[in-house]
């Protein structure tokens, strides 16, 4: 009687802190899954941004002076 009395408390606080600690490493997933959508994000603007023709100089042709 004495030895349930002790472990459904120590068993209930073990399963708590599994839950916690489960609920640590999704965070950790998420996190990680947060920060390579924003690297894919940020490599595909980069690639936009570097084939669009906004962002190119524009090559000038030379004017033809007068002599």
């Amino acid at each position: 009687m004495e030895l349930l009395a002790i472990r459904k408390p120590r068993e209930e606080a073990s399963a708590e802190v599994f839950e916690l600690m489960k609920d640590v490493e999704q965070a950790r997933v998420e996190k990680r899954t947060a920060e390579l959508s924003v690297q894919r994000m940020t490599k595909m603007i980069s690639e936009k941004a570097a084939a669009s023709a906004l962002t190119k100089m524009p090559v000038l042709e030379p004017t033809p002076t007068k002599r």
